[in-house]
């Protein structure tokens, strides 16, 4: 299990990496033909990720009717654009994993599609922004289009291990009836309490 686990952590990470790694690259022509100037008032500003920066909130505590308006949602990407301000393009899809970030079709938790189904949110609800394929290839059209980005944010992986840790499918055996309880203690030491006996050091049903 531990080596499943460090596997899957080592996985992780270079998915992360290889996604900063290209990232980093679409971004040099539009860094590089500006001098890399700082982070100001009224330059883009591009997010992306998961549910934390789409802002999604659950049925619970959330009317039906919101989720046709991504509008309805707001994560920190909207907070920190209002408080620069900032030109804000906002990508992330509830239930992203770093896979389906990068690879269409790659499993999702929930975005394009669930474990054990297609549909997921993008395909049910809008995001904030409408765009067709991959996180990826939109952030990099985008860096190419908008040489004035000068922030960009990505929260991923979580999900990742949401769907990692998910056991699997459990077949529980079917029941049967509890035996009597009218065995003697001096013949059945090992049961239960609820029969009699003073020490229980059993699972018997009783």
């Amino acid at each position: 299990m531990s080596n499943d686990r460090s596997l899957g952590a080592r996985r992780l990470s270079g998915l992360v990496v290889g996604l900063a790694v290209m990232l980093a690259v679409a971004v040099v022509p539009a860094t590089a033909a500006a001098d890399a100037q700082p982070v100001h008032a009224g330059v883009d500003y591009l997010a992306l990720g998961d549910s934390v920066a789409f802002g999604y909130r659950p049925p619970a505590v959330t009317a039906p009717a919101d989720y046709l308006d991504a509008s309805n949602f707001a994560g920190y990407p909207e907070d920190l654009a209002a408080g620069i301000p900032l030109m804000l393009s906002n990508a992330p899809c509830p239930g992203e994993t770093t896979a389906s970030m990068i690879t269409a079709g790659a499993q999702s938790n929930g975005c394009e599609n669930s474990v054990g189904s297609p549909v997921g949110y993008r395909t049910l609800f809008p995001l904030h922004v409408d765009y067709s394929g991959t996180q990826l290839s939109y952030a990099v059209s985008y860096l190419r289009s908008h040489p004035r980005t000068r922030l960009v944010t990505i929260d991923i992986g979580a999900n990742d291990l949401s769907y990692a840790r998910r056991p699997p499918p459990i077949t529980a055996p079917a029941r049967t009836s509890p035996p009597s309880c009218d065995r003697s203690p001096t013949t059945s030491p090992r049961y239960s309490r609820r029969c009699g006996t003073r020490r229980t050091i059993s699972t018997t049903w009783c």
